[in-house]
């Protein structure tokens, strides 16, 4: 499903979604979608909560994963963007390597919820940067 939705939202409506509401939203938007998600994953107890919970997850993951590398790239200046871009695809490549280290750690010592909410305070802290960035960007292309 997750894997399923990435295809369909990067391999045809996240441009068009970018062109018309922008980059920061569709990031921002992508984060509380994969939040909600995450929580729905923390509190649901039947099947059809879990798949609604999943397809938010895949939904947010299917903007995010474009858009950093776009934004990333946006926001460095000329001279920086292979630095930003490296580090944003080392800081990827470690998430995906300890991420489900500690999630099986925290699932196994915390409780089942720990790696889902955890994942939530991730996507919301996601959310908070694109605002911090969106406003950073705005006021100097006000300039």
């Amino acid at each position: 499903m997750v894997g399923g939705l990435g295809v369909i939202i990067q391999g045809g409506l996240i441009g068009p979604l970018a062109r018309a509401v922008g980059e920061f939203r569709l990031l921002i938007t992508g984060a509380f979608l994969l939040a909600g998600g995450m929580v729905g994953l923390a509190v649901s107890h039947q099947a059809i909560g879990m798949m609604a919970s999943v397809v938010l997850v895949g939904a947010g993951m299917g903007f995010l994963q474009p858009l950093i590398s776009s934004l990333a790239s946006q926001v460095a200046s000329p001279s920086q963007q292979g630095a930003v871009l490296g580090l944003a695809q080392s800081c990827g490549g470690l998430a995906r390597t300890v991420g489900p280290v500690a999630s099986g750690w925290m699932y196994a010592s915390l409780g089942t919820q720990a790696p889902f909410l955890t994942g939530m305070v991730s996507a919301l802290a996601a959310a908070g940067l694109g605002l911090l960035l969106s406003r950073e960007s705005l006021e100097e292309k006000a300039r």
